[in-house]
């Protein structure tokens, strides 16, 4: 009905005619009314299904007297003033065809057998319903049972900002990316924790020797960094990185293991970064690297949810001046220029306020679901969850122990050390929501 004829409106008073026509399985129906044009056109259709009675009732145009049911439908009739034309069936096709409803098509879909077909025939599917009908419970109940309940331990501790750049930086390693032609796999990403400004580099390999060498040449320009924050990556634990870091008196904080969003200023980036760099080198994924300036340029002059300025315009003092920006007149400029020292002064203070604002309300809205932490003190027994699950692990009991707390860390960090031989680590940093009392 999305062509002509296209229903009317139905308008009292004007002519109506109501074409009709019936058969043993269906009736149908048009209703019709003259328009401006002089022209009939449709109001209504109807087409339904007769039913088993209604399939019994047969015509005959020689019958003088009528059985009740249709005299019924005869005096109704007798309230409208109408006049009944009979038509030959080759001008009523119209609503011969909706009384008859054909079936255009008859699809014999064997999909459904297809599909048992090919399950019977699948090693895993089979597999998994030999599973199922043996209802075998035992290793889900052991897997479930010492489950926490309730909500999580551990509230929310934001990392405390001073309102000057450049004094804490969070770094880490993202990859592998496809291989380019100068053999880049990885990007190594460090973000200013206060101005959320971030520098990002392409690096062949993740090692400590990678990370300092890039470290190092933002040290050429800015100097260094009061404290560093990464993960406990190989990279960052091994010897080198840490005697830089003493040998430049900076302070290397490492995270919990098992606790990302201790490093979460560059987890964000990450998980804008992937996705952005795959749509750009759609065309051919070892070419990621040429996009990687024009985004770390887009990610520093655009607005942070958590400061309301560009990363460039904290660290620098005006907004960064893209080729879209080069007609700017001259004069904003230097007077943009003449109020820097005031401007910059007055958006790293409001930026720390929207900083400790925003903290406040994710620390309200993340707190909501988590419950105080357990405290622990030296010398308790406990058990550490498991948080790395290489192949064949994916069963493994989820906590492991007995380890003994060696040092109370803030913020509900705790140092253990194994105690006996079992797996896991020797000695690790954790914290308190991924830890419980150990009973023997």
């Amino acid at each position: 009905m999305s062509e002509g004829p296209i229903l009317h409106l139905y308008k009292y008073g004007r002519k109506t005619e109501l074409h009709t026509d019936a058969c043993k399985q269906g009736y149908g129906a048009i209703l019709l009314q003259e328009a401006e044009d002089g022209k009939l056109h449709p109001v209504y259709y109807m087409s339904k299904k007769t039913n088993t009675a209604e399939e019994n009732i047969s015509e005959d145009y020689a019958k003088k007297e009528l059985i009740t049911r249709i005299a019924r439908w005869a005096l109704q009739l007798e309230e409208f003033d109408y006049e009944i034309e009979h038509r030959a069936g080759s001008r009523m096709k119209h609503v011969d065809a909706l009384s008859r409803y054909p079936v255009m098509m008859v699809c014999n879909d064997t999909l459904t057998s297809k599909l048992k077909k090919a399950q019977e025939e699948d090693d895993n599917i089979q597999t998994l319903k030999s599973l199922l009908e043996k209802q075998e419970s035992e290793e889900f109940f052991e897997r479930n049972a010492n489950k926490k309940t309730g909500k999580k331990e551990g509230f929310l501790n934001p990392i405390s900002k001073e309102s000057i750049p450049l004094s804490t930086y969070h770094v880490d390693f993202i990859g592998p990316l496809p291989s380019t032609i100068k053999s880049y796999q990885q990007i190594f990403t460090v973000v200013d924790a206060f101005t959320k400004f971030t520098w990002l580099y392409p690096v062949k390999t993740v090692s400590a020797e990678s990370a300092l060498e890039k470290l190092k040449q933002l040290q050429k320009i800015f100097g260094n960094p009061i404290r560093i924050i990464s993960d406990r990556g190989s990279a960052f634990t091994s010897k080198l990185f840490n005697d830089y870091c003493d040998e430049e008196n900076i302070q290397h904080l490492q995270i919990a293991t098992g606790v990302p969003r201790g490093n979460g200023q560059v987890e964000r980036i990450h998980r804008t970064l992937i996705p952005v760099l795959t749509k750009l080198s759609l065309d051919d994924s070892t070419k990621w690297y040429k996009y990687v300036n024009r985004l770390q340029r887009k990610l520093n002059s655009t607005i942070s949810r958590s400061t309301k300025w560009t990363p460039f315009e904290l660290l620098v003092g005006i907004k960064m001046r893209n080729k879209e920006d080069i007609l700017i007149k001259d004069l904003l400029l230097e007077e943009i220029a003449k109020e820097l020292p005031e401007q910059r002064e007055f958006l790293r203070n409001d930026a720390k306020k929207n900083i400790e604002t925003l903290q406040s309300e994710n620390s309200k809205t993340y707190n909501r679901r988590r419950k105080k932490a357990s405290l622990y003190k030296e010398g308790d027994l406990v058990a550490i969850q498991r948080t790395q699950f290489g192949a064949g692990l994916k069963l493994r009991l989820k906590f492991l122990g007995p380890y003994k707390v060696t040092k109370v860390n803030s913020k509900d960090r705790y140092e253990v050390e194994k105690v006996g031989q079992h797996d896991g680590p020797n000695s690790s940093t954790t914290s308190a929501d991924l830890m419980k009392h150990f009973y023997a």
